[in-house]
């Protein structure tokens, strides 16, 4: 017994001072591509002041949607982007901010049925190419079966509320945010360091099945409070942790750098 305890205070040491040396690391980085930031938040800021009505869509409104997720593919580009191997994973995480750009643009006018299908198979692409930047490696049982567990009864919900032309397509969106969310969680494994850069896509997936969630359950279940505001800030903030996902270090350190020698 006496062994077994050594044992766990021996690893809880090792988790602290791995937490406390990736956690000074982490905040080195994020003060360093902090200003790169900036543009997001301002474009978020313009977004929510502006708040231009959605029951009146518009191609201003449209264009003021995106102006976040332009500033976040500035940010992703960057970061380095090529045809080069290296740079598989942001190249893909760029394609499925590009392929929301698109469907955030349909789906202003989401009341309109082939706009609102036309918004979804757009998302659908976007979430293959994330699904396609995290690989099927490691498999992830125990994320699987958690990302069932919690996924199932809300896809029980929304089938008993859909009829029509929008089941199947729903349902096969659905999967896709599964199948995303899944393989984002399953390369979270914390073995010699903190893998916060697959932590924060990770969170985005989690955002981001989050706020469509809050889409299928208030466009087809019953109304959520404030659901705009629900909706646009976890979305947003998905985009932003999934960007994040593709921070290149060497550019981080070099901004540092250079911030040193001015």
């Amino acid at each position: 017994m006496s062994a077994l305890r050594q044992r766990l205070n021996q690893g809880l040491s090792l988790l602290a001072k791995g937490l406390q040396i990736n956690g000074d690391h982490l905040t080195k980085e994020i003060t360093s591509i902090a200003p790169f930031l900036i543009p997001f938040l301002k474009m978020c800021c313009v977004y929510f002041i502006l708040w231009l009505p959605s029951h009146q869509p518009t191609v201003t409104a449209a264009f003021v949607k995106i102006l976040p997720i332009l500033s976040l593919i500035w940010f992703v580009c960057l970061q380095g982007v090529s045809w080069q191997p290296h740079h598989a994973y942001n190249r893909k995480i760029l394609v499925g901010l590009v392929c929301s750009i698109a469907g955030d643009v349909l789906l202003v006018w989401q009341h309109e049925l082939v706009a609102f299908l036309a918004g979804m198979l757009c998302f659908g692409f976007a979430q293959l190419a994330y699904i396609s930047a995290f690989g099927f490696a490691p498999f992830g049982l125990k994320e699987l079966v958690a990302c069932l567990l919690i996924a199932v009864p809300l896809i029980v919900l929304l089938v008993g509320k859909i009829s029509g032309v929008l089941l199947y397509p729903v349902l096969m969106y659905g999967a896709l945010l599964l199948l995303m969310k899944w393989r984002a969680l399953a390369r979270c494994s914390i073995k010699n360091e903190i893998p916060w850069k697959k932590i924060f896509a990770a969170c985005g997936a989690f955002l981001f099945v989050l706020s469509d969630s809050c889409i299928g359950i208030n466009k087809f279940v019953w109304a959520i409070p404030a659901e705009r505001v629900v909706i646009m800030t976890t979305y947003y903030a998905a985009q932003l942790c999934l960007s994040l996902s593709v921070v290149n270090s060497r550019l981080a350190m070099e901004c540092t750098h250079c911030s040193k020698i001015k």
